[in-house]
């Protein structure tokens, strides 16, 4: 049977590794977690049976398809609202190589998410069914993370984002 302490420093491993994978999950360089990413939806052009348009000369982005919505994602990045370069971002690959990629959440906004998702009882039981076992059995409510936690996250992101501008260096 284990201790107490034991079974503490099991919950405290836990949460150390899942609120990392939640600040690496929510600030990597992927196209949804981008402040100028957008989703956009092009839907197909009605044709002139169904609604009535005046004609006219017109230059657009044409997109051939089995005529369902074709959804991608396009970076704004110096956008003034009427006009920009409109870039599609919708890889990692792409967004990996962009120098102005800027997560849409800090670390700290996303060590505070995690807290604030891990006070829900109803989402840890969905979610992480392991520290609510490990929570039960100490009799525990919420999370309360160390300061060693916070600080391993903060390094381990900067140490990520370093690395990250250095690939792009190459």
């Amino acid at each position: 049977m284990k201790t107490h302490d034991e079974v503490k420093a099991r919950l405290d491993k836990v949460l150390n590794r899942l609120c990392r994978k939640h600040v690496f999950n929510h600030t990597k360089r992927s196209p949804h977690n981008c402040v100028y990413n957008v989703r956009h939806v092009y839907t197909p052009r009605p044709s002139e049976t169904d609604v009535k348009i005046a004609p006219r000369k017109q230059v657009t982005m044409m997109v051939i398809g089995d005529g369902s919505p074709v959804v991608s994602r396009l970076c704004l990045y110096k956008s003034d609202g009427k006009t920009c370069d409109l870039i599609v971002c919708d890889d990692d690959l792409t967004s990996g190589a962009c120098r102005h990629f800027k997560p849409v959440l800090s670390t700290d906004e996303c060590v505070e998410l995690f807290i604030h998702n891990m006070k829900d009882d109803n989402y840890v039981m969905q979610n992480h069914k392991d520290v609510a076992a490990l929570q039960w059995v100490l009799d525990i409510r919420g999370v309360k993370l160390s300061y060693y936690t916070i600080f391993y996250v903060y390094i381990v992101s900067v140490y990520c984002a370093v690395v990250q501008y250095f690939k792009r260096k190459r």
